[in-house]
């Protein structure tokens, strides 16, 4: 299986943002390259908050759709995993770039979130459950991202190849199918009861009738989410 490992710093987090940095690693070098792109929109400044990156360090970087790494994406993707961290904004992004889809991807978002019982899935959070020792590191940079990424693949895949006895291409094989798939979540991961494990939830009343109230009302929760509350709530009623 052929692998790219991807991270992308964008306009803003909208579903029209472009693409500013891109950050990426084959499998097969393993050598991280960065690139910083102008933009044909304006950056937001709650983007640059995060990224650091303004428009004026882009003014004079060429389009994204002009250089040699958009062309070779473009011949390569479709013959590709893609790895990433919340892949599908990654992959939203490419599509806004005009950029064709991977072959499979990896989103180590969703397999952490199947895998382990933890507070929260940020990239950062995980490094650190997983020890991963790096020097140098700064947050929400496409190239640290990337160096953090694949250090917490490594981990997570090991674990998992060890913990379910596979090979490591049927670990890869389970990762795709975890991050193609709905993945139900451990924990509620906001509101009154947040950290509140959702098997508990089912047996709390007020817990209950929340989870019920948030599954018919509730506004740009993730697939994930409304899924765990369909599955949940539907199994509390078979019960009855």
């Amino acid at each position: 299986m052929k692998l790219f490992f991807l991270d992308t710093e964008t306009t803003s987090a909208r579903d029209d943002a472009r693409l500013v940095q891109l950050a990426l690693a084959s499998s097969e070098t393993m050598k991280i390259q960065s690139y910083l792109f102008l933009p044909p929109i304006e950056i937001d400044l709650e983007a640059t908050a995060i990224h650091n990156i303004r428009n004026r360090d882009v003014k004079d970087k060429s389009a994204f759709i002009d250089s040699p790494i958009y062309r070779g994406l473009k011949d390569e993707l479709p013959e590709r995993t893609l790895i990433a961290h919340n892949a599908p904004f990654d992959m939203m992004i490419l599509k806004n770039e005009g950029l064709p889809a991977p072959k499979f991807f990896i989103d180590t978002l969703k397999v952490a979130r199947k895998y382990y019982d933890l507070s929260t899935y940020t990239l950062n959070y995980l490094r650190y459950y997983f020890d991963v020792r790096l020097a140098n590191v700064t947050q929400h940079d496409a190239f640290q991202d990337v160096r953090i990424l694949i250090e917490i693949f490594n981990k997570m895949a090991a674990d998992i190849c060890f913990r379910e006895k596979l090979t490591m291409d049927q670990t890869l094989d389970r990762m795709v199918n975890v991050s193609m798939n709905m993945v139900m979540l451990h924990r509620i991961p906001f509101g009154k009861y947040k950290g509140m494990l959702f098997d508990e939830a089912m047996q709390d009343a007020g817990a209950k009738d929340w989870c019920q109230w948030l599954y018919k009302n509730g506004k740009d929760l993730s697939p994930d989410l409304i899924f765990t509350l369909e599955s949940c709530l539907k199994s509390q009623s078979s019960l009855l």
